[in-house]
């Protein structure tokens, strides 16, 4: 099977469409388009039918690492847009060619329901709080709104004044469990987005941004910067650790006291920590400064981030980081992966065994980040209450991601308590026995004991070895 045509289509007011035809009768449509720059976008796409024309259109990842790859120029919303429409076309056509849904082919569904939102406009609202409370009428548990008009890059407080007036109506009209998503789209310039961080702050927020520094798709920067593996920022090269350092003296500067960097390992190795083992990465490349350790090169990263913040009384907060290469160059840290809000099994090994076993790291190194008490409704509300207890308990970094409307308003006023708990540090616990269960059940310290109880009340209770954790180190 080859390609035999490929056609764009353009549409009123601003849709392109490629269609891409194969020789024995298939046809698969893609969506290919930026908002007015359609014809630019689908120009794009007729500069590559070229190469298209003959290939296997079954061959989607070597088509797309060649219309990406090939060319001296890579990335930018135009070309990007245009081998979107063309990926989306041929995995119409695969999906055609084998009678298969394409999401069964990408791995199949992974949810039965989804959320969704309604549109209310916002940028030039007369009564948004009405608009919101029709939606939640209707069914909506969350709605989207532009909250603000265009602004120009030094503005008036009397917009960023709007903003908070809007989202402060809705949220007193449709109450506190309704989700609120605020989109700018482009129209806060950074000035005045330092001056909304500033304006968050007044409302009793401490301002915080998570930042992934090595994944940066600007055009404009040295391919010498980049590792070739994977067009991530290259951390040896002095220049992208100066170019890191601007960016992070810009957030400070717009008012953020607290910046969590991720990401860092997996963008430089390309691998996440469980797959590295003794072998970090694949062969077949380097670093720009070869004289260097990896070791010392993660640790110039970790240095640069927390010298420009420091100037800033700026709070660093790693994940996906290297605990022992971060100690001392960042406040807060992530310990262990990501723990779960669906599976509780996940969240008992990545959060409770690491939480008890990298314990003595808190306060010496870092103040130890346990992952989130991820609050969906999946979880028993009996199991995360202990979850979040004995975060609170042991003086780590307590973090709760609660969706809306899943606890009772007796669980609210638990979590209220826990919280109260986790502020006060009075007492940290530690657990007692840790040499006899991988997942420790007795937390303790001089004055008193807790015991919890990490497995399900319905069924046989679980002691010991439970879930353990091995990771695959290959021999050859």
């Amino acid at each position: 099977m080859k390609i035999a045509e490929v056609n764009v289509y353009w549409g009123r007011p601003r849709w392109g469409f490629v269609e891409i035809v194969t020789d024995d009768g298939l046809t698969g449509w893609g969506e290919a388009i930026i908002e007015g720059k359609a014809n630019t976008v689908l120009a794009c796409v007729e500069e590559m039918k070229e190469y298209l024309l003959g290939k296997d259109p079954r061959r989607i990842e070597d088509i797309w690492n060649t219309l990406y790859r090939a060319g001296f120029y890579r990335g930018g919303p135009i070309l990007m847009s245009a081998i979107s429409g063309i990926d989306q076309a041929l995995w119409d056509i695969k999906g055609k060619y084998y009678h298969t849904p394409v999401y069964e082919l990408m791995g199949g569904s992974c949810r039965d329901k989804i959320r969704v939102y309604s549109w209310i406009g916002g940028d030039r609202p007369s009564d948004v709080a009405r608009d919101a409370l029709e939606k939640k009428k209707a069914g909506f548990t969350a709605i989207k709104m532009n909250a603000t008009e265009e602004m120009q890059i030094i503005d008036s407080y009397e917009k960023i004044d709007r903003v908070l007036e809007r989202v402060a109506s809705i949220r007193e009209a449709v109450g506190k469990y309704f989700g609120i998503a605020i989109d700018f789209h482009g129209r806060v310039h950074k000035p005045m987005a330092k001056i909304l961080a500033k304006k968050l702050e007044e409302k009793g927020v401490r301002p915080g941004i998570w930042v992934r520094f090595l994944l940066n798709e600007e055009e404009t920067i040295p391919k010498e910067w980049r590792l070739s593996h994977n067009d991530c920022l290259d951390p040896s090269h002095p220049g992208v650790l100066s170019y890191i350092q601007e960016d992070v003296e810009r957030i400070c500067n717009w008012g953020y006291t607290l910046i969590k960097h991720d990401f860092t390992t997996f963008d430089i190795f390309g691998r996440w920590g469980v797959e590295m083992n003794p072998f970090p990465t694949e062969d077949g490349w380097q670093f720009y400064d070869t004289s260097k350790t990896s070791a010392e090169i993660v640790t110039g990263l970790y240095q640069a981030i927390y010298e420009a913040a420091k100037k800033h009384h700026t709070l660093i907060m790693g994940c996906n980081t290297i605990g022992h290469l971060g100690a001392g160059l960042m406040q807060l840290q992530r310990t262990g992966d990501d723990t779960s809000g669906i599976t509780w099994e996940r969240t008992k090994k990545m959060g409770v065994n690491t939480l008890a076993f990298c314990l003595p790291q808190h306060g010496t190194f870092f103040d130890v980040d346990a992952d989130c008490v991820g609050i969906t409704g999946s979880i028993p509300w009996s199991l995360n209450r202990q979850w979040a207890d004995v975060v609170a308990e042991s003086g780590t970094s307590l973090f709760v991601s609660a969706k809306p409307g899943v606890l009772t308003a007796e669980e609210n006023e638990e979590l209220h308590q826990i919280m109260l708990k986790a502020s006060r540090q009075d007492h940290h616990k530690i657990p007692l026995d840790w040499e006899e269960t991988d997942c420790p059940e007795v937390w303790g310290d001089e004055e008193e004991e807790v015991e919890y109880n990490w497995y399900e009340e319905a069924g046989p209770v679980a002691k010991g070895n439970d879930q353990l954790y091995h990771a695959y180190i290959p021999l050859s």
